[in-house]
């Protein structure tokens, strides 16, 4: 029942209903529901679609921009084979990269007709409207709601000198290639069913309260579960039994911070600072799934030499990824001074940092920045997949920018933030500050199903531009000759990255919708999860019940 007033009476008459006082919550005038509870439904999924749009808008673009450029020397291998960096040597070196990444709108495949849930029009609008695939007829259909990700592949040639200079011998060349059917979350700006009011959701045949927040998968809907994982950029202090078997000189003390990238593409890394028994520390990060420990001491000296650090350079630029910026560095006695800070009191923290400083005098030849950088850039050459052209100096800077602190752009502030855990680890060792509770919410956030998608299709993209680097490689070694004659030629770009981008047997689409059909991710880096499977499940009437009870 409701209660009507003489004046909504008059309303009413009128069809105007907005003065009605309705006391049963089920009682509504029209057989469309009221555009408040459609209100509350889409709060309900606001995570989960807004997240995939900045995926859409700005997390994809800002991926792909931060993979840079991939690169392989035009040396014949039976001639120089395993030739690292000299100085003075030259090479003609092949760079390429992705540019201008998009994802489509999901259209019908012709094999599915051109029947559609909408009408009207006539012509070509007619049938470009009627190309429109819409949720229903997936779930008909058994299909996945997918659009089409297009992108630009690029290459140029450029020559080098052998002391980190480049000089372009030719224009850039771009060919447009599809990289698959990526799959489209329900209700997001990719969808055609998204800002449709409950009557034009009707006459699509879809539901009128439809909120969205999933994908459809071979007709069957999939929703990507929310994640708690440790809060980004926070340095915590944390006590692990499994720290001593880092070495025999390790404790089970530790600081801890989860970096996520400063240019906002969510990708993350983990760096751990380790308390040694000998009073000194190690930084350590995880690349390609395996762990690497750096003297503290040589990565601060590699900081101290620049002003700011330079990330991967588009080509446009027509500059070389990680050019050392020159500079004396930082002495010892600055470091010291920096580490105690002139608390000439803490006996503590001042035998660490004479001990720490003392352990890095065996480091003979590397004071400098520039020395430091060079002996990263030499032991990780393999890693960086970087043509022997490219100077230690910028693999070593390529390391820093990858995997140190990588949510600080600039050197400087890197410095200060690792001067900062070296000063939290040495009061957690001495007893002035505790454990930092990994249970407690302040120390974790949740990793929302759009930023997931962002480093996932930023790590496919990259390991797409590698798998043709290494294709390339192979066609050098089974006939250089033949591989001088096709480069120039663009068919034959074509060609290498249709095969060994594996773009003719789905391409990165294929792999996405792998992950939400199982929930469970093949990485070659571990995207920084603790975890590698159950991410996804069936959105059933549970899962509503489960979000009604979490707003």
């Amino acid at each position: 029942m409701s209660v009507v007033t003489k004046k909504s009476k008059a309303s009413t008459k009128s069809g105007d209903d907005s003065n009605i006082r309705q006391t049963v919550p089920s009682f509504h005038r029209s057989h469309t529901c009221r555009k408040s509870d459609v209100r509350k439904l889409h709060r309900l999924s606001a995570p989960h679609v807004e997240s995939f749009n900045y995926f859409l808008d700005v997390g994809l673009q800002r991926g792909i921009s931060d993979i840079g450029v991939h690169e392989i020397d035009m040396i014949d291998p039976s001639v120089e084979r395993g030739v690292g960096y000299v100085p003075g040597k030259s090479a003609d070196t092949i760079q390429f990269w992705l540019e201008n990444v998009r994802i489509g709108m999901p259209t019908k495949s012709q094999s599915y007709g051109t029947t559609s849930g909408g009408g009207g029009g006539g012509g070509a609008a007619a049938l470009q409207k009627s190309m429109k695939l819409y949720p229903r007829e997936c779930r008909e259909l058994g299909i996945m709601y997918a659009a089409a990700i297009t992108g630009e592949f690029c290459y140029q040639f450029v020559k080098r000198d052998g002391y980190g200079n480049e000089s372009a011998s030719g224009s850039i060349m771009r060919t447009s290639r599809n990289f698959g059917m990526m799959p489209i979350m329900v209700m997001s700006k990719a969808c055609h069913l998204h800002g449709k009011s409950p009557t034009e959701l009707i006459k699509r045949r879809e539901e009128q309260t439809e909120f969205g927040g999933y994908f459809i998968v071979s007709g069957i809907e999939r929703c990507v579960r929310l994640l708690q994982v440790p809060r980004s950029n926070h340095a915590t202090s944390i006590q692990r039994s499994n720290y001593k078997n880092r070495g025999k000189l390790y404790t089970d003390l530790g600081v801890a911070v989860r970096c996520q990238r400063y240019n906002g593409d969510m990708s993350t890394v983990t760096n751990t600072l380790h308390y040694l028994t000998t009073g000194g520390a190690t930084l350590k990060f995880v690349g390609r799934k395996q762990e690497f420990l750096l003297p503290v001491v040589l990565v601060m000296r590699a900081l101290s030499g620049c002003e700011q650090g330079e990330g991967n350079s588009h080509k446009k630029s027509g500059k070389q990824d990680g050019a050392a910026r020159g500079g004396h560095g930082i002495t010892d006695e600055e470091l010291f001074n920096r580490i105690v800070q002139g608390d000439e009191s803490n006996t503590f923290v001042r035998a660490r940092a004479e001990l720490l400083l003392q352990e890095a005098r065996q480091f003979h030849g590397m004071q400098t920045p520039e020395e430091c950088l060079a002996f990263l850039g030499s032991r990780f050459r393999l890693m960086s997949g970087k043509a022997n052209s490219t100077s230690d100096v910028a693999i070593g800077h390529y390391i820093i920018n990858k995997y140190i602190l990588i949510h600080l752009p600039s050197y400087g502030d890197k410095l200060e933030y690792i001067l900062f855990m070296l000063r939290k680890l040495y009061s957690f060792a001495a007893g002035d500050c505790g454990v930092d509770n990994a249970d407690s919410l302040q120390n974790q956030e949740l990793l929302l199903p759009g930023h997931l998608m962002c480093t996932f299709v930023k790590e496919k993209f990259d390991e797409t531009l590698d798998n043709i680097r290494v294709g390339l490689l192979k066609e050098m070694r089974v006939d250089y000759t033949k591989f001088l004659t096709n480069v120039p030629q663009s068919k034959w770009w074509m060609k290498m990255v249709d095969r060994y981008g594996m773009l003719s047997s789905g391409g990165i689409g294929k792999k996405v919708s792998h992950f939400l059909s199982t929930g469970n991710i093949i990485s070659t880096t571990g995207l920084d999860l603790m975890q590698v499977s159950g991410y996804t499940i069936v959105a059933e009437a549970q899962f509503l019940e489960i979000l009604c009870t979490l707003s």
